[in-house]
């Protein structure tokens, strides 16, 4: 394995990304990897790690990057939710979207990268915002990822489900059981609009998995669910990004 810590250009500074690669027989189709609130730590590293294990070229970029070096959120600190929140609201649908295209610019100038078809997974903040990348770069994203995903629909007019109409790849949405975070009347708008611009999908309810439940090492980690969950990223990766189901 081949792993490597990066600062990417993009028009807001330097998006510090962990990239991880199989050492041969590349290239490698690209993934990338968008993390929950809590921001990069090494559980995502490991995420990031098993995705290439499998054959891919995986980017964790640094989202909070525009808001400095001071933004590792800490399970003591007792500023910790207040923090987080500020952080997930720092961001914005178009920022995501620049910074995923300047990750895959990126790929497409290093030789273990497969140019075309590339990937997209997240949890919880990334879980959607997943879906947004999918939306905002089209034919460049072939499959996306949203794992427990947070906020998934909404009343505001830039809400996820109401800007479907470039989404060009499939979508694979694994929902936890009883999650504040996402609740059945958000999956409901998500589906209608999914269905009305026909986005192939597949939603998938995890009963007894609590919001949280695919991140390793959280309180809420739920090893069931997520080998399920790891058992779809596989099939969908290996059938739209030319990778290889084990």
């Amino acid at each position: 394995m081949i792993e490597q810590q990066i600062d990417i250009a993009t028009g807001d500074g330097k998006l510090p990304t962990f990239i991880a690669h199989p050492e041969a027989s590349g290239p490698f189709p690209v993934v990338l990897v968008l993390m929950d609130g809590m921001g990069i730590r090494p559980s995502l590293e490991d995420v990031t790690r098993r995705i290439a294990a499998t054959g891919y070229y995986a980017m964790l970029p640094d989202m909070y990057y525009r808001s400095g070096s001071s933004t590792v959120l800490q399970n003591d600190d007792p500023d910790r939710w207040d923090r987080m929140i500020a952080l997930v609201q720092s961001l914005s649908e178009e920022m995501v979207i620049n910074d995923a295209g300047a990750l895959l610019d990126h790929a497409s100038g290093d030789p273990h990268a497969r140019p075309g078809a590339a990937g997209v997974m997240g949890f919880c903040m990334g879980g959607r915002f997943s879906v947004v990348v999918a939306q905002g770069l089209g034919e460049r994203i072939q499959a996306a990822v949203a794992i427990h995903p947070g906020n998934l629909a909404s009343d505001a007019d830039n809400s996820a489900h109401r800007h479907l109409d470039c989404i060009a790849g499939e979508l694979y949405l694994a929902i936890a059981d009883n999650d504040q975070w996402c609740t059945p009347e958000q999956v409901s708008l998500m589906r209608e609009a999914l269905e009305k611009q026909a986005v192939v999908h597949e939603f998938e309810l995890h009963r007894g998995a609590a919001h949280g439940f695919g991140v390793p090492g959280g309180e809420s980690y739920h090893e069931e669910a997520s080998e399920l969950v790891w058992q779809k990223i596989d099939k969908l990766f290996a059938r739209k990004l030319g990778g290889v189901a084990r």
